[in-house]
C-alpha cells in the first residue's frame, strides 16, 4: 500500500498547539484579571471597600470599571480613624459616587466611648449609605453582641441609618434594622447588602487586585438609584 508523506503537517500540528496554547493562557489571564462580581450574575450593583492599607484609588477610574458605590472605612474602637477617609470623602462627593462608612465594632472600648469616638471624627457626613457596623474581633458572646447592637441602636436615634453585619443575631437588634449578609447562603431574605468575598479585585485598578472586600446591593438598581443615588442630583 503506498503511503504518503506530508512535510508540513507536523510544523501545522504544533502551530495549532501553540494558537490553542496561547489562548487558554489568555482566557486565563483574563480571569485572573477581571473584576470579581457576585455568584449571581443578577446582581450589577456592586461596591468595594477602601481603607489606608490599599494607597490612594483612583475613583473616576473605579466608577469606570463599573463600580457602583464605595464603603470607606471609618473608625474602630476609640482611637482608630483611618488616614483617607477624609480625602475619599471628599472626592467621592465631588463625583457624585454614593457611599457608606464602615465601623469596626471593638470590644476594648464601651459603646459611649466608640460612640464618642465616630461623632467626633465623622458625625453626619458618614455617607448616603447606611453606616456599617461589622464586628472588629472575633468575639461572639452575648455581651459583646448586645454591646454592638446597642452601638446600632444608638446610632439609629441620631437619625442616622445602619447596616449590621449577620454576625450579630437579629434578636438583638431593633425591628427593621438593615442587615449585611456575610456567608454564601442560599437565601437572601431580609439582607439588604452581601459581603460576598474579602479576597477580591477590580480590573485595572493596581492596588485593589487582591484581597478587596466586595459588596452587592440586594435589590434592583432601581431600587439603589431611587434610595441613594437620586440624593446626589
Amino acid at each position: 500500500m503506498a503511503r504518503y508523506h506530508h512535510r508540513a503537517t507536523l510544523p501545522a500540528l504544533l502551530i495549532c498547539l501553540l494558537i490553542a496554547a496561547g489562548l487558554l493562557l489568555f482566557a486565563w489571564h483574563q480571569l485572573r484579571t477581571r473584576t470579581t462580581l457576585p455568584a449571581d450574575s443578577n446582581m450589577s450593583t456592586i461596591g468595594v471597600e477602601l481603607n489606608q492599607d490599599q494607597g490612594m484609588v483612583d475613583l473616576q477610574l473605579l466608577k469606570k470599571q463599573g463600580v457602583d458605590f464605595v464603603y470607606l472605612r471609618g473608625t474602630q474602637g476609640r482611637s482608630y480613624f483611618d488616614d483617607n477617609y477624609d480625602l475619599y470623602r471628599d472626592q467621592l462627593q465631588g463625583i457624585a459616587m454614593p457611599f457608606g462608612t464602615v465601623v469596626y465594632f471593638s470590644n476594648e472600648s464601651t459603646v459611649s466611648q466608640q460612640l464618642v469616638f465616630f461623632n467626633k471624627k465623622i458625625g453626619k457626613e458618614a455617607g448616603e449609605l447606611p453606616v456599617m457596623i461589622v464586628p472588629a474581633v472575633s468575639d461572639r458572646s452575648s455581651k459583646f453582641l448586645r454591646a454592638m447592637s446597642h452601638f446600632a441602636a444608638c446610632l439609629q436615634k441620631q437619625g442616622q441609618a445602619v447596616l449590621v453585619s449577620d454576625a450579630c443575631p437579629a434578636k438583638y437588634l431593633a425591628k427593621g434594622t438593615q442587615r449585611l449578609l456575610t456567608t454564601n447562603r442560599s437565601s437572601q431574605q431580609g439582607y439588604a447588602f452581601w459581603r460576598y468575598t474579602v479576597n477580591g479585585r477590580v480590573k485595572n485598578v493596581d492596588q485593589l487586585q487582591g484581597k478587596t472586600t466586595m459588596f452587592a446591593y440586594l435589590g434592583s438598581s432601581g431600587s439603589f438609584a431611587r434610595l441613594y443615588e437620586n440624593s446626589l442630583n
